[in-house]
């Protein structure tokens, strides 16, 4: 699996059906996976993270 992340660029059907449901972290999870370090987030930086998956943490009572 390290193989086809650090070589391989993603699904894109995987990212199609991601983006239709939570655009925003499909947005991110391509930027981090991007091969060309010039396409990544920069270090340090803090991307406002996508509403579902924090909703969801928060009513199971995982959230930060």
């Amino acid at each position: 699996m390290m193989h086809r992340v650090a070589f391989e660029e993603p699904k894109q059907d995987i990212m199609a059906e991601l983006l239709a449901v939570e655009p925003a972290l499909a947005a991110l999870l391509t930027a981090c996976l991007a091969k060309d370090p010039a396409g990544r987030p920069p270090r340090g930086s803090s991307p406002t993270p996508p509403r579902q998956p924090v909703t969801a943490a928060q009513r199971s009572g995982t959230s930060r």
